[in-house]
């Protein structure tokens, strides 16, 4: 068994997609769904002997109707061996056929309780453990009110609490989690750690997370590429060494078509974070009046003036696609939509970006808002493309609603991801990547994030990284990871809530200097 948490990295993290197909392939390889049970059940039975049977005589196992009330019902019949006196607390008939075949299989000895029988209170009073095996990785929504009630008496007790595979009214695709659920000081998870326990709020309910293998084939496990955590060191060895026979041209050059007159700070911030990134130059194409609002106290970049509609938005005309595409060529990455505005314009000129570029196009707010109506143009690409919607421009991508989107955001990003040939960051507090077949998940960052100008900055640290050389999937890795640390580090000086994107920019180099 292994121990987890959010600071380890080398753990194995399924989504439920991923649980479900492990589970039901094993019976290819000789391993029944019986099996599975059994093996989970008496996992869950040895943790509990292993982290209380010193001390604790008595056992609360919580069981629902499906199979994670079978694996309560197994870990019952364990412990009845033990010195350890469990009563099972049932919720419902089992209706599963393995929970029906577990339940069957328990002892004469152990006493059986309807939830709603008044025993139940004073069981689980006088108990030292309580095991909740109710409700599991298919939970949603919210919890119902019978099982509120024995979750309230129960989180009001002396008992320590062990959720099994996953707490009780947490939903382990969302990471949300139904009121009234239960705070476990463990869980044990079979297998693998589900995806939304390594989110908040599901997180902080989890307790330590435990996981036990429960006999999936080696043959099974190994198809399945796992949800990869990105950790410090990891990311520390994918950022490009700085030779010292270096110039400006060995770091790249980076087009950023971006901001507006209502915009210029879209620009502002996606510009100063991919030079704050190391990238060795950085041409801004801009409307004139962001470039004269801009040039006078943002020195670093080379500005490309584009004409400007009545609005404030770039007009792309033949004039300016022409010195785009001139720029586009000499280019090794280019960042298109930051504070562009969503117009026919701009969904005419990214299809021009993607028609033209054969350096990597990062894609970014109103490129996305674009790109939403017409997104069949990105298989015209011959490049790599990133993208990093936040929920609602990742719901407008795949053309569901955003609720659907906060359900499952592991399997939103996977399908637009796979289906483009595309590298999608799924932005949030704990953001997505799907690239090549791949989830990754990144759970650095704080609330001081969470303010306008944090997408632009994640976008022009994406496109710096690309532009140095980096591939599309390592530059959406090392980016938010090193901008949710860089937030991390920063709120140990200074307050998230008063922490603004321009103080973010100006620790970056202090944080590079980590790396280097």
């Amino acid at each position: 068994m292994n121990k987890t948490s959010k600071n380890n990295p080398d753990q194995r993290i399924y989504t439920t997609f991923q649980m479900r197909e492990a589970e039901n392939r094993s019976a290819e390889f000789g391993v029944s769904l019986g099996e599975l049970m059994d093996n989970a059940g008496n996992a869950l039975a040895d943790t509990v002997l292993r982290l209380f049977g010193e001390y604790a005589k008595s056992a609360v196992v919580l069981c629902g109707n499906g199979n994670n009330g079978g694996d309560g019902f197994v870990c019952a019949e364990k412990l009845s061996k033990s010195e350890i006196t469990p009563t099972v607390v049932a919720f419902s008939e089992p209706k599963t056929e393995l929970a029906i075949n577990a339940y069957n299989h328990l002892s004469d000895g152990i006493e059986v309780l309807k939830s709603t029988d008044i025993e139940v209170w004073d069981r689980i009073n006088c108990a030292d453990v309580i095991i909740d095996a109710v409700f599991g990785t298919g939970f949603r929504g919210e919890l119902p009110e019978n099982a509120a009630d024995i979750f309230r008496l129960c989180s009001a007790s002396n008992a320590k609490i062990i959720a099994c595979d996953v707490p009780s009214g947490v939903d382990a695709k969302s990471g949300e989690v139904s009121e009234g659920t239960m705070r476990c000081c463990a869980t044990v998870a079979f297998q693998a750690v589900k995806a939304g326990c390594m989110i908040y709020p599901a997180a902080d309910y989890c307790g330590e997370i435990i996981t036990a293998d429960i006999g999936i084939p080696e043959q099974v496990s190994d198809a399945i590429s796992p949800v990869s955590i990105l950790g410090l060191s990891d990311v520390k060895k994918l950022i490009n060494h700085r030779p010292k026979n270096a110039h400006k041209g060995t770091f790249g050059k980076l087009l950023c078509i971006c901001g507006s007159r209502r915009y210029t700070g879209a620009a502002a911030l996606s510009v100063m974070a991919a030079v704050r990134s190391g990238a060795g130059l950085c041409c801004v194409a801009s409307v004139k009046s962001v470039v004269d609002s801009l040039s006078g106290s943002v020195y670093e970049p080379i500005w490309l003036p584009l004409s400007e509609d009545e609005n404030g938005f770039a007009a792309f005309d033949e004039k300016d696609l022409e010195l785009l595409a001139e720029e586009i060529e000499k280019a090794s990455a280019v960042l298109f939509g930051c504070g562009l505005g969503n117009n026919e314009n701009t969904l005419r000129t990214l299809e021009f970006v993607i028609e033209h570029a054969e350096c990597p196009v990062i894609i970014d707010a109103d490129g996305l808002n674009a790109l939403s109506r017409r997104i069949d143009i990105l298989r015209k690409a011959r490049t790599d493309i990133i993208l990093t919607p936040h929920p609602a421009e990742l719901a407008r991508l795949t053309g569901q609603e955003t609720r659907y989107v906060l359900a499952d955001r592991f399997s939103a990003a996977k399908k637009l991801s796979d289906e483009y040939g595309a590298v999608v960051c799924a932005k949030s507090a704990a953001t997505i990547i799907s690239a090549n077949g791949r989830l990754f998940l990144n759970l650095t960052g704080n609330t001081g994030l969470s303010k306008g100008g944090s997408g632009d900055m994640l976008a022009g640290m994406i496109a710096s990284f690309c532009a140095q050389g980096m591939s599309a999937q390592r530059s959406a890795c090392v980016g938010v990871y090193v901008l949710g640390l860089a937030a991390d580090r920063l709120s140990e000086k200074i307050s998230e809530r008063g922490m603004t994107a321009t103080d973010v920019l100006r620790f970056l180099p202090s944080l590079f200097k980590e790396f280097e």
